[in-house]
């Protein structure tokens, strides 16, 4: 069960990934990538800088490091 609701309005969510700290990623497609807290729902970042749709998210082990591709290649945020 879930303390708290999120509600994320983007494009189109094609990949998610949880940190280990509380964060969630979601690829959002033409909208680049957009990362939450789960406790609050509040968007934390929006990353933006890819040339096309982000695909793929993905965190390190520890939350320290989150990845992203899209089909201009790796972003390492």
């Amino acid at each position: 069960m879930c303390s708290s609701d999120l509600t994320i309005e983007i494009f189109e969510a094609v990949d998610v990934s949880l940190s280990g700290n509380g964060l969630v990623a979601v690829a959002a497609d033409m909208a680049g990538v957009q990362v939450f807290d789960l406790d609050s729902g509040a968007l934390t970042f929006h990353l933006t800088g890819h040339q096309g749709g982000v695909c793929r998210v993905e965190f390190n082990p520890d939350g320290s490091i989150l990845a992203s591709s899209s089909q201009d290649g790796i972003t390492m945020w």
